[in-house]
């Protein structure tokens, strides 16, 4: 991180961290049954694989508890769509991914329609590969992004934050609340109690905001929120989105089947197969159909901020280095052409002169395509395709796999959820593998916004106490983050350097 930007995060980090100091919440809290998970992922992948799914199912499960407040997000999103008008998802990160799934769904089961369903991620389409961080520590930045894509007072805003505090979200959340017809829904998966106590003037006060609080529970990874708490947001707006009222709760209850028959143990080779790549400092590609291309992208760019990776490469970066996994999109020979497959929409740029990440060249440097791919030095190829109703999944290269996992009748929306659930299983373990958590706290983490360095100085308290028995103040440790961030390189864990400095 570049010195001027790591002293505006800091200074801005400084300005509005007493949040942090209050409540706790519930996503930030280690998970009772992960907590010797890393050991786990070294010793007994098959346990370790089927411990994941039982959070995932016990998350998927809690949903039923929100079937009236399901219908009325249903309720509302038809009332938009037979108006005439938009229904907007915005997110940042992780969540924001989850709204251009949503969209691409909606493409899908409904092209006649293709328009009024938009995605918004913080910072445009470029941050579905890389999160444009600085985006999202700002309120102002969501109600400009909004303005920008054509947001009007008579569209519907479903604005998701799994922490339920993202400064961008909430900044577009109050603005459509102040100038809409229709009130816009905000999900985010810690209680109102929690939310309020540390900001009394959340948007949940606000009257005309209909907040939907979903309880996804401690995530199986320490605050990782691409896991539980995001599959619970995806699924609980596509159950509103893509069914009617009468069919939220049979589909919700025949996926939950679905998951409870479900077997991966066939995932333990490829995790091991992938691991060792990576161990002897090699890299994989994961190629895929469009249909199914989202939901890799997600899985493979999150690995870069929650364990500090490299991530994807861009043609204008100044120092190209290649990222350990990358993604390619079978039968596209262009970025251009890779971006239309991907998303099935056209691209959108912000073109914001302060943040040089939101041009269109940037997003352009970005390279899908199956021939761009195909020049990538890989020691593993994994290629992920349907083939009667079943995932396909076949690892060429230093390490031959095959194996199947059947979908039966479950429908394309429903593919996606069980598509993102095994990546988010098999991606966790490999990094398990590779040392990149203790326990079940992801130490190598990123700290590149407010919200991951107040992780990652919650984390060096934590050990730090259970290494020497002594509370460390909030303001020392975190000195410490911010001075090993300035020599922070891919792979190293923050967590371990700022303890190795205050020890």
């Amino acid at each position: 991180m570049f010195d001027q930007d790591l002293t505006r995060l800091i200074g801005s980090f400084w300005q509005s961290h007493d949040r942090f100091l209050k409540n706790a919440l519930i996503t930030e809290q280690p998970h009772p049954q992960t907590a010797k998970l890393s050991e786990l992922a070294q010793t007994n992948l098959a346990q370790a694989i089927r411990t994941l799914l039982e959070i995932d199912i016990s998350c998927l499960k809690n949903l039923t508890a929100y079937q009236s407040q399901l219908e009325a997000l249903h309720d509302a999103i038809s009332y938009t769509i037979k108006s005439g008008h938009k229904v907007f998802i915005a997110g940042c990160g992780a969540s924001g991914r989850l709204a251009a799934s949503l969209e691409y769904c909606w493409n899908k089961y409904h092209p006649e329609h293709s328009s009024q369903i938009v995605s918004l991620i913080a910072g445009g389409d470029a941050a579905l590969i890389r999160s444009i961080e600085r985006c999202e520590d700002y309120p102002e930045y969501g109600i400009k992004q909004l303005q920008q894509q054509g947001f009007s007072s008579q569209d519907l805003l479903i604005s998701t934050t799994a922490s339920g505090e993202s400064p961008f979200i909430l900044g577009a959340t109050n603005y459509a609340a102040e100038i809409c017809e229709t009130s816009p829904w905000l999900l985010y998966c810690n209680s109102d109690e929690s939310l309020l106590g540390r900001n009394p003037e959340h948007p949940i006060s606000n009257p005309l905001v209909k907040g939907l609080y979903i309880d996804a529970g401690p995530m199986a990874l320490t605050g990782s929120t691409r896991m539980q708490a995001t599959t619970a947001m995806l699924l609980a707006i596509g159950l509103s989105l893509f069914y009617s009222k009468a069919e939220i709760g049979s589909v919700l209850q025949k996926l939950v089947y679905f998951l409870e028959k479900l077997d991966l143990s066939p995932l333990v080779p490829l995790i091991k197969a992938e691991a060792n790549c990576y161990q002897n400092k090699k890299s994989m590609l994961y190629q895929s159909e469009a249909d199914f291309a989202l939901s890799i992208l997600t899985d493979t760019t999150e690995r870069s901020p929650t364990f500090n990776l490299i991530p994807f490469e861009n043609s204008l970066d100044t120092e190209v280095k290649p990222s350990w996994v990358y993604l390619s999109i079978l039968d596209t020979d262009s970025a251009a052409s890779a971006w239309q497959a991907l998303l099935n929409r056209p691209l959108v740029a912000l073109n914001w002169p302060e943040l040089p990440a939101t041009s269109s060249e940037h997003l352009t440097g970005f390279n899908l395509s199956e021939d761009y791919g195909n020049t990538r030095e890989h020691a593993l190829k994994l290629s992920i395709k349907e083939l009667k109703h079943a995932f396909h999944f076949s690892l060429s290269g230093e390490s031959q796999y095959q194996f199947e996992l059947s979908f039966d009748d479950i429908d394309f929306f429903g593919q996606q959820i069980i598509l993102k659930l095994v990546l988010n299983i098999a991606s966790t373990l490999v990094m398990g593998r590779l040392g990149f958590y203790q326990g079940n706290l992801m130490t190598s983490l990123y700290p590149s916004n407010h919200k991951l360095i107040d992780r990652a100085i919650r984390y060096v308290r934590f050990l730090y106490q259970q290494s020497h028995g002594k509370i460390l103040p909030y303001e020392t440790v975190a000195d410490a983050v911010f001075t090993e961030m300035k020599s922070l390189t891919p792979g190293e864990s923050i967590v371990n350097k700022a303890l190795k400095k205050l020890t």
